[in-house]
């Protein structure tokens, strides 16, 4: 088990004992762009994707990946431990949306 302080940022995920830590996150597209960062705090190394194929990176140890999305939508992403998470990028809350809910299959 890994021991982490702290607590991820608002546009953060980080891989903490083998779960992504938000598993599902909000985000707000207000600009023209917005941009999550991934950080692999577990012991193992670990690729993340996009369900669509738009990224795939390789996380060793205390690594960070950055991606920005230019558009709303909801976006799967999986590591090759089957490990699932959601972004859910809008000028609104995802609660608020039944649309993006139908999307995201909640």
């Amino acid at each position: 088990v890994t021991s982490v302080t702290g607590s991820p940022g608002a546009d953060e995920v980080w891989i903490v004992n083998g779960s992504f830590t938000p598993a599902n996150i909000n985000m707000d597209l207000n600009t023209l762009e917005t941009t999550v960062t991934w950080t692999n705090k577990d012991r193992k190394t670990y690729i993340i994707a996009s369900d669509n194929g738009t990224f795939s990176h390789t996380l060793p140890l205390g690594a960070s990946f950055n991606y920005t999305f230019t558009e709303h939508g909801v976006f799967r992403y999986h590591n090759n431990l089957k490990m699932t998470g959601l972004l859910f990028v809008a000028q609104w809350k995802y609660e608020d949306c039944n649309r993006c809910h139908l999307m995201a299959g909640t």
